[in-house]
């Protein structure tokens, strides 16, 4: 665990201690429903950043959530990002152009992540969370580099499917607006093809294909929560 993501716990569960004190009902009363979490609701969420700036949370330029009840809810994340590039560069020897390169990049990306969430104490001033789902994704890199001696064209095309798992908490600092400290891992199967042609005095084509199995850790994701 990063040291940052450590130092977002820390502070998310010291405002909690600070609060929650103040705000606790007695141990004779019944536990109180959050007026937010109710079946229907939706919450936008977004990841709070180390300078405390809001982002996309878990890297998604869109996660909403709406719940069935207090005590379960279905989140959606889409992640998407796209780039082109022109790199034009020169190399040289004893003051005198050696070679020069003019090189294209395109790439791709998309990601859909569906979680199934479920409350275990919906009354608590601090809400204890626990879910999953499948995931997928897609990605492709484009790169053509036209050379003196003649030109090369890549490309790398990668799928990839498999679930995700999260615990986390939650509390709420107002009605309708809540802080939340997840850590989430996931199980992925990978399938990349890539190609490389080579179209110079002597020509070659490659290609390669690759199929991996990954697992791996999410890290902490400290959020923020508006319901509507």
């Amino acid at each position: 665990m990063k040291k940052t993501d450590v130092l977002f716990v820390v502070a998310f569960f010291a405002i909690v201690a600070l609060v929650v004190p103040a705000n606790s009902q007695s141990l004779d009363e019944p536990p109180k429903q959050q007026p937010a979490l109710r079946a229907g609701a939706w919450a936008l969420q977004f990841q709070v950043n180390d300078n405390f700036s809001l982002d996309a949370f878990q890297g998604a330029v869109l996660s909403v959530k709406r719940h069935r009840s207090d005590r379960s809810a279905f989140r959606a994340g889409l992640g998407m990002g796209f780039g082109i590039a022109d790199v034009n560069s020169t190399v040289s020897q004893n003051d005198s152009v050696a070679n020069t390169e003019n090189r294209d990049e395109s790439r791709q990306f998309v990601r859909l992540d569906l979680q199934y969430i479920r409350y275990s104490n919906p009354g608590s001033p601090v809400k204890l969370l626990f879910g999953g789902g499948p995931l997928v994704s897609f990605s492709n890199a484009d790169t053509e580099a036209a050379r003196e001696i003649g030109s090369v064209r890549s490309e790398s095309t990668s799928w990839a499917t498999g679930i995700s798992g999260l615990v986390g908490v939650e509390w709420f600092a107002a009605s309708r607006i809540s802080l939340h400290a997840e850590y989430g891992v996931e199980l992925l199967y990978r399938y990349t093809k890539s190609s490389s042609e080579a179209r110079t005095a002597n020509p070659t084509h490659t290609e390669q294909t690759r199929h991996m199995g990954d697992f791996q850790a999410r890290g902490v994701s400290f959020g923020l929560s508006a319901y509507f």
